[in-house]
This record gives C-alpha cells, structure tokens and sequence, in this order.
C-alpha cells in the first residue's frame, strides 16, 4: 500500500490542471489593427477588454489603465524580470486573476504582469499560456484557432 501512494499522488496532480480539456477546435475571431497587431476579445475576472495575441511575449500583460478596472486580481509575492522589444529591462510585480475566457477556451488562476504603460488596447496575451495546444492563425479569414 505504501507503495501505491506515490503513484496515486501523481495520477492525482495530472487531472488537477487548471486549464478545461478542449474537445472541440475553438474558432477565435480577430481582428488586425492598422500596426498589423493581432487583437482578441478576453475576459478577465467578468471584465471584458481588448487584447494584442502576442507570440513573442514571454508573459501575459495588463496594462496599468486596465488592471484598475479588474475586480478581484491577487498581487502575488514575485514578480518578472525581462526586456521589452527595444532592449529596454523591465521588472513587474506579478498578479493572480481568477478565470480568463478567451471565447470557450477558459483558464484559472494565470498570472499577469502589470505595465503602466499608455496603450490603446488593455493588454497582451502571450503564446506561452497555450505551449501545450495547437494554435492556427488563419490570416485570411481572420480567425485564430485553438485545436482540440
């Protein structure tokens, strides 16, 4: 019995993952900003907003205007160190959101860095929260596609 524990443990923390099991391709409509900016609708908390899809982002961004409207974030005890496109270092507190949507596909508890930054859009969502999904983004007809 005592071995079987170990065991168990494990199997137990791979169906706890946060993110929902995707049975069917998620079709996210988009839209292209005059900068070639690839812009998704996602909720935060039950706040809606209009974020930049950025695959070289190293972590999901709100921007300061934008994070003091989202009720019930949670400032964590850590924070990121990196460096923005132009060289510039950056260090940012990190925060907890309770759900993201993004269409049907739906995350709990992601961690976001806040930027006090004057953007018109409300933050970045990085490639690195789907790095165990298939993503598609079909230019053409506008549509960013999760497989399932």
């Amino acid at each position: 019995m005592t071995k079987l524990l170990p065991y168990l443990m494990i199997l137990l923390t791979t169906l706890t993952y946060s993110q929902e099991e995707i049975t069917d391709q998620i079709n996210i409509p988009f839209t292209l900003s005059e900068n070639g900016y690839i812009i998704i609708p996602v909720t935060i908390n039950g706040i809606e907003g209009k974020y930049i899809f950025d695959t070289g982002a190293g972590i999901n961004l709100l921007f300061k205007k934008s994070a003091e409207k989202i009720i019930d974030l949670e400032k964590t005890h850590h924070f990121y160190t990196g460096h923005r496109g132009t060289g510039e270092g950056l260090e940012i507190d990190l925060w907890k959101t309770k759900s993201l949507k993004i269409n049907k596909f739906k995350v709990n508890d992601e961690t976001f860095g806040v930027l006090d930054i004057d953007f018109p859009f409300d933050g970045l969502i990085s490639l690195t929260m789907f790095k165990n999904k298939q993503i598609t983004i079909d230019f053409g007809n506008k549509i960013l596609s999760i497989e399932s």
